[in-house]
C-alpha cells in the first residue's frame, strides 16, 4: 500500500503513547509491518515508496505535556502542530524558532523526523538543534526515552540525533522535548534589490530572515528588535511581508536530504527481527 494512496479508513489513530505501544506490539506479534504517519501532509515527499500492512497515526496526540518558561523548554506530544504550539506559548515571551514548509498543516513529529529545512536556520540554527530528546517506540513495540528536559544535559543526545531525520524508519515519535527561545518583541520588513545584496551583506546587521520578494529582482529582509537605516533599504509593510513570507514558505520545493545508506542496517539494529517501518515483510 503506497504512502500517497493511503485511505483514511486504513489508518489507526493512537489515543496516546501507551495505545501506540500496544498497537505496535500487536502488529509485531502478528509479523505485520507498520508505518508511522501524522496528518500525511509530508508523506508524498518524505516517504513516497513506503509500504506497510498497517499505518499508525499520532495526529490525535497533540497535548502540551509541560512547559518550563524559566528554563525555556517544553515537552509536546508528537501530533501537535506549530500553530497549536504558538497558541500555547502566547504570553510567555517564548517561541520555537522554526519556519518550515507545512508547519500549518503538519505535525511537529513529522517536521523533525523529515529533516524539513527551516527558513530561520541561518539566524537561529537548524531544526534538529531545537530537540533535546523525547519519547519513541521501536518497531517491536519497545518504548524508549532519549535526552533530558534540561538544556545543559547531553544524556541520550546522540540517540536523539540518530532518530531525527530518519523519516519514520527507525522509531515512532510520541513526544518531543523542545528548546525554546525568547520571541522577538517586534519585527520589521525591508525590501532591497537582489543585485545589491552581495555588497550590502557585510555592512548591514545579519537579518533574521531573507527571501525573494514577489516582485522579481528584489529581496525581503526581516529584522527582529532592530530598525535598520540604509539608503539601499526601503521599509516594507509588515502585513504584506507576512503574506509573502507565508506564500514563499508553502511554495518551497527544497529537496530533502538523501536518507543515510546505513538506515536499513540501523533499523535492524534498533529492533532485530521486527518488520521494518514502511517495509512489508
Amino acid at each position: 500500500m503506497g504512502g500517497s494512496k493511503v485511505a483514511e479508513q486504513d489508518i489507526v489513530h493512537a489515543k496516546d503513547a501507551e495505545d501506540a505501544v500496544a498497537l505496535l506490539q500487536g502488529a509485531h506479534a502478528e509479523g505485520k509491518s507498520v508505518m508511522p504517519c501524522g496528518k500525511r501532509s509530508r508523506q508524498a515527499r518524505v516517504a513516497p515508496t513506503a509500504r506497510a500492512d498497517r499505518w499508525l497515526s499520532m495526529a490525535d496526540c497533540d497535548r502540551l505535556l509541560w512547559l518550563d518558561a524559566e528554563d525555556q523548554t517544553c515537552e509536546v506530544q508528537a501530533g501537535m502542530s506549530m500553530l497549536r504550539l504558538r497558541e500555547h506559548l502566547q504570553g510567555t515571551g517564548l517561541e520555537l524558532a522554526l519556519m518550515c514548509r507545512g508547519e500549518q498543516s503538519g505535525t511537529l513529529g513529522g517536521l523533525f523526523l523529515s529533516a524539513e529545512p527551516s527558513l530561520l536556520a541561518s539566524s537561529c540554527g537548524p531544526s534538529r538543534d531545537f530537540v533535546l530528546g523525547g519519547g519513541w517506540i521501536l518497531a517491536d513495540g519497545t518504548p524508549i526515552r532519549s535526552g533530558a528536559r534540561v538544556v545543559k544535559s547531553v544524556a541520550g543526545y546522540d540517540v536523539t540525533r540518530l532518530l531525527l531525520g530518519s523519516r519514520g524508519q527507525l522509531a515512532i515519535n510520541t513526544s518531543l522535548i523542545l528548546r525554546l527561545r525568547p520571541a522577538p518583541r517586534e519585527l520589521h520588513y525591508y525590501v532591497v534589490k537582489a543585485a545589491l545584496w552581495p555588497e550590502l551583506r557585510d555592512c548591514l546587521p545579519p537579518p533574521r530572515l531573507l527571501f525573494p520578494a514577489d516582485e522579481s529582482g528584489y529581496l525581503l529582509l526581516q529584522y527582529a528588535n532592530l530598525e535598520v537605516k540604509h539608503n539601499a533599504l526601503q521599509a516594507f509593510d509588515f502585513r504584506e511581508g507576512e503574506r509573502q513570507r507565508c506564500a514563499y514558505l508553502e511554495a518551497l520545493t527544497t529537496q530533502l536530504p538523501t536518507p543515510s545508506p546505513w538506515l536499513e542496517a540501523t533499523a535492524e539494529a534498533c529492533a532485530p527481527g521486527a518488520p521494518h517501518f514502511g517495509r512489508q515483510p
